[in-house]
């Protein structure tokens, strides 16, 4: 109808869909085969062709299909590009229309106790992270090394409560230690409760139900000993075998200073045989019985 009314108001004016038709059909192409050649889409050149401009995209577009179009059948370019241009004035481009936004509706949305329980839910969560990180980190860092190997048994300290509950007296342990072989001897009155050879691999703690425990050793200045987790002062001068050192915890804590001096002999080899350290000692325990009779 548009086609019929163009030619009546202007009948010496051939429209240019008509143009185009007439020149494909002349060389007897397709519109399949003018998409393929121009690699412009069939509908396009199917508005082309029916001048039905307003399907066609943006006039930049519809000039530079046009224009190819013109090309593939022989045709003038600036001629159609020149008609093309006054048949499309008026002929205002396509626009989609944007889909309209639907408001909410307050009933579908989600409950605002909902919200806040599921951000509570998230904090928590966070917090018990961080806290379980923390302790297991502070767990790693304050876990105790590795101890020694220790002769004999090994008592915890022990916490003793009077009749009347009052008072509690914590016993000290005493730990025997060397960073190089040192012997020792230690008694509790008649009975010998170690004797042997320190180092850096092994200690010995003294037990806590013992009476009055007494060192004897070799090498004092080599020798480490521990009252709970106080050094106690060297129980003798370098150099010297050293006996009847008292081992309980008031007595090393105080140092030399306590009690009845040591006994203090020439230290012998360190590979003597422990056989002649307690020969030097009964000597010199005879010769000590001898100056008080």
């Amino acid at each position: 109808m548009d086609e019929e009314f163009e030619q009546e108001e202007l009948p010496h004016v051939v429209p240019l869909g008509q143009r185009f038709k007439e020149a494909r059909e002349a060389k007897e192409l397709s519109i399949d085969d003018v998409a393929a050649t121009t690699r412009i889409p069939k509908r396009h050149l199917n508005n082309l062709e029916t001048g039905n401009y307003s399907e066609l995209p943006a006039p930049t577009y519809s000039m530079g299909f046009a224009k190819n179009y013109a090309r593939v059948l022989g045709m003038d370019v600036d001629e159609v590009s020149a008609q093309l241009r006054e048949e499309m004035d008026g002929f205002a481009p396509r626009v989609e229309e944007p889909t309209g936004f639907e408001p909410v509706d307050p009933n579908r949305s989600m409950p605002r106790w909902l919200v806040w329980g599921a951000i509570l839910a998230l904090i928590a969560a966070i917090v018990f992270f961080v806290v379980y990180t923390e302790r297991s980190l502070l767990g790693a860092q304050g876990a105790e090394p590795p101890t020694l190997s220790t002769i004999g048994p090994e008592e915890e300290e022990e916490g003793e409560t009077d009749t009347a509950g009052s008072e509690v007296v914590t016993a000290q342990r005493v730990m025997l230690m060397a960073d190089s072989p040192v012997w020792i001897r230690i008694t509790d009155g008649s009975e010998t409760l170690v004797e042997t050879e320190l180092g850096p691999n092994n200690s010995y703690t003294v037990p806590l139900d013992a009476a009055a425990p007494m060192l004897e050793t070799a090498r004092p200045e080599g020798l480490r000993i521990l009252v709970g987790s106080n050094d106690a002062p060297q129980v003798g001068p370098d150099g010297e075998r050293v006996s009847g050192v008292s081992l309980l915890p008031p007595d090393l804590l105080r140092g030399r200073q306590s009690g009845a001096p040591a006994l203090t002999t020439p230290a012998a080899p360190q590979n003597a045989p422990a056989e002649a350290g307690r020969d030097a000692t009964t000597s010199a325990g005879e010769e000590t019985a001898g100056d008080n009779g």
